[in-house]
């Protein structure tokens, strides 16, 4: 590979240190240069000194110092390959396009990446929507979540020699799948959440005089809200005081937030602490005239304060006993479409997939038999950053319902 280098006199706007190395031999490189920065050696290049505003290298030549761009640094993709699960990703270029081999294709080498050098770059750019390519953290690659590229799906790779492998640096629309384990209670049944969980007070107060909420040093790690039951007449400042929890870990006790209402809000509108909470916090109106509201504590999973899409849900279980009345829900939460239950606990917004509502009249969990709910047809932006999430709800009417089962959430980031 030669890299050339053309010298205009324009203003530089990036400095950068360039490294070629020879695992990069059959991309195109083409670099614009502003003004050549002091300081710059080549070994062992040739022609490298300046020849009529021209530097020729070749594969392996490592340039040190300081090199100013203008424009552009543009890596030539590959041609599109089709990846098989034994044979897996053999890097070849810095930037690869790649879809399964005659179909949806989930690698099985390890590593599914061949190794790089320290320091190499690699970006993979998913070709198909049917033929898809999927991987997940193994040896020789570290990822945050088991990603699915499909058409348009990008991740980018650096690689680690100390660690022997590659770390992810991003993935843009990537589909990924987070996954819960559930049972349902021996001795009970009734309502349980998974992914995140929501503690109504189970009653509502305007909050005229201080009330407490919550049990002395339970480990919620949960935001308190508000849903007004009727519309405010002005501005309502509600003061929120505990131990709160943040999530870098860091712990304050005797800790405060105050929740505002504006003034006309609507009443499907749900307001929450930016804080989490710990064990039992004291809640008290500021200013402002008293409105009744619903109140409570509310988790969800936000995809570690990330965007993302809701793309599928699949649940699969074995029956642990009979129940005509057991149901799987799929919650939106978001700050809108809430119901105020006046002296009983809030209806959160109406579920995005329900299996009652799909299932019609075959919707029963049976004794020690299996079981099955999926939805792949999903296609709701969640604004994770923005205290929006996702939590599962499981309604049960017997005992031990569920003896076991498995939740999986397909995602797309963003």
């Amino acid at each position: 590979m030669k890299l050339v280098v053309k010298k205009y006199f324009i203003i530089p706007i990036i400095i950068f240190l360039l490294i070629l190395s020879k695992a990069e031999t059959t991309e195109s490189l083409i670099i614009r240069v502003g003004n050549i920065a002091t300081n710059v050696s080549c070994e062992n290049c040739l022609n490298a000194h300046q020849i009529d505003d021209i530097y020729v290298f070749n594969t392996g030549d490592i340039i040190t110092g300081n090199l100013t761009i203008q424009k552009n640094v543009t890596f030539t993709p590959s041609e599109l390959i089709s990846i098989t699960a034994i044979g897996g990703i053999d890097v070849i270029t810095r930037v690869m396009k790649i879809q399964g081999s005659g179909g949806a294709v989930t690698i099985t080498r390890k590593p599914a990446i061949s190794a790089g050098v320290d320091g190499q770059m690699l970006t993979l750019i998913g070709q198909s929507d049917t033929n898809t390519v999927t991987f997940m953290e193994d040896i020789g690659v570290d990822i945050n979540e088991i990603i699915v590229l499909s058409q348009g799906d990008v991740i980018i790779f650096i690689y680690d020699s100390t660690l022997s492998a590659w770390l992810e640096i991003s993935r843009g629309h990537a589909e990924s799948e987070k996954s819960w384990t559930f049972t349902s209670p021996a001795g009970s049944s009734g309502v349980f959440y998974y992914g995140g969980f929501y503690e109504f007070a189970g009653s509502s107060n305007d909050f005229s005089s201080s009330i407490n909420f919550g049990t002395i040093n339970n480990a919620y790690g949960a935001h308190f809200f508000v849903v007004p039951c009727s519309i405010p007449l002005n501005e309502i400042t509600i003061f929120v005081n505990g131990t709160s929890i943040f999530d870098n870990g860091t712990r304050f006790t005797n800790d405060f937030e105050a929740i505002t209402v504006p003034s006309g809000a609507a009443i499907t509108t749900y307001y929450e602490t930016t804080r989490k909470w710990l064990g039992q916090v004291s809640v008290e109106i500021a200013s402002g005239t008293a409105k009744v509201m619903n109140y409570g504590y509310a988790k969800y999973w936000d995809n570690n304060n990330n965007n993302f899409t809701v793309i599928g849900l699949e649940a699969v279980w074995l029956g642990g006993a009979n129940d005509a009345g057991a149901d799987i829900e799929l919650l939106y939460h978001k700050n809108s479409g809430w119901t105020c239950g006046n002296a009983t606990a809030p209806s959160p917004p109406t579920a995005i997939a329900r299996m009652t509502t799909d299932y019609v009249t075959e919707d029963n969990v049976k004794n020690n038999l299996n079981g099955a709910y999926k939805r792949d047809n999903l296609d709701i932006g969640v604004s994770g950053r923005n205290g929006e999430g996702i939590i599962i709800k499981i309604t049960t009417t017997a005992n031990k319902a569920f003896e076991l089962g498995t939740f999986l959430l397909r995602i797309k980031s963003k």
